[in-house]
């Protein structure tokens, strides 16, 4: 039968014999191709799990150099979704407890546990980490269009804050909400109108950087963070360019919407300090952008900046 599926497994064990039978054991495995990496020491495993990414982790809390519980507890701190199973010839019920409550997926003993018993405990716990993925995936995305949602988008956020923190470089917080997509939904229907969001995703996305953010948070609203920038004019550019993307007539089969985006936004620090600020100032500059006849952009401090014409930014592309 072919093995598919490829599972990338860090086996944290100093017995060579126990790491001989384990790459036996992995041979045996059904739809499932194991690569196997081998620490025998916890100061190798910190250096494997910060070089590599692993799907799962197998360890022995027994080491050379220090007591196995201590890596489980900081692997459960850095990503809670990697599954750790613990091997060990500890036969202790206090142990297993202590490793379940600090995250294991399971706590097999060495000497009384069957490889068959084994196997099924690593391929389950393959399957959990898939369906725990799925689930945060699900959680985190809208599921029309596949961008992040609120949650994911306050998240990024929160990532910017730091960065900026440390490499003192601000970043763009932008409010989009579309014009004249309303008519779209009431003429052509809420499948149109799906299709049509989607269309206006792709467009958005294809305004921005590959490091930065466009996110949609409800309805007809969207948001880009815009990072690293060098000055507020970066944000002008970019919100120019969605502006005359947006604007661009969307043709699905013999429909063709006419839509514009009025934006608003806000610079980190300098117009909010958290999440909430920076949402609730670039939100407030939108509705500027609409009261000043759509389909144009306004900053949260738009005495400080000028619009910028397209001629501008053609000049500076």
């Amino acid at each position: 039968m072919t093995k598919v599926n490829s599972v990338k497994l860090l086996l944290v064990e100093d017995s060579e014999f126990d790491i001989k039978l384990m790459e036996v054991l992995l041979g045996k495995a059904v739809n499932l191709n194991y690569e196997l990496e081998v620490a025998t020491t916890l100061k190798q495993a910190r250096h494997k799990l910060e070089k590599s990414n692993y799907d799962l982790v197998v360890l022995d809390i027994a080491l050379p150099d220090g007591d196995g519980m201590e890596l489980m507890q900081e692997i459960s701190s850095i990503d809670s979704t990697l599954p750790v199973v613990i091997l060990s010839g500890d036969e202790s019920e206090v142990t297993a407890l202590k490793a379940i409550r600090l995250g294991a997926h399971d706590y097999l003993n060495k000497l009384n546990t069957s490889h068959w018993q084994i196997l099924r405990s690593l391929n389950y716990a393959i399957e959990r980490k898939k369906h725990i993925q799925e689930l945060v995936y699900l959680s985190r995305h809208d599921l029309l269009t596949g961008l992040p949602n609120r949650l994911l988008l306050s998240d990024r956020i929160n990532r910017c804050i730091t960065r900026t923190r440390r490499n003192n470089k601000d970043f763009a917080l932008m409010y989009l909400d579309l014009d004249h997509f309303k008519p779209v939904n009431d003429e052509y229907g809420h499948e149109m109108g799906d299709r049509v969001l989607c269309e206006v995703s792709e467009r958005l996305a294809s305004c921005i950087r590959d490091s930065d953010t466009v996110a949609r948070i409800g309805g007809d609203e969207f948001a880009v963070v815009i990072e690293e920038l060098k000055s507020a004019w970066n944000a002008e550019i970019v919100a120019n360019k969605i502006i005359k993307s947006i604007s661009e007539p969307i043709r699905i089969e013999e429909t063709t919407a006419k839509l514009g985006v009025s934006i608003g936004i806000a610079i980190y620090p300098s117009d909010g300090s958290n999440v909430d600020e920076l949402m609730s100032r670039a939100d407030s500059a939108m509705y500027e952008a609409k009261r000043a006849g759509k389909s144009t952009y306004r900053f949260h401090r738009q005495s400080d900046y000028g619009l910028l014409d397209m001629e501008q930014i053609n000049q500076s592309a």
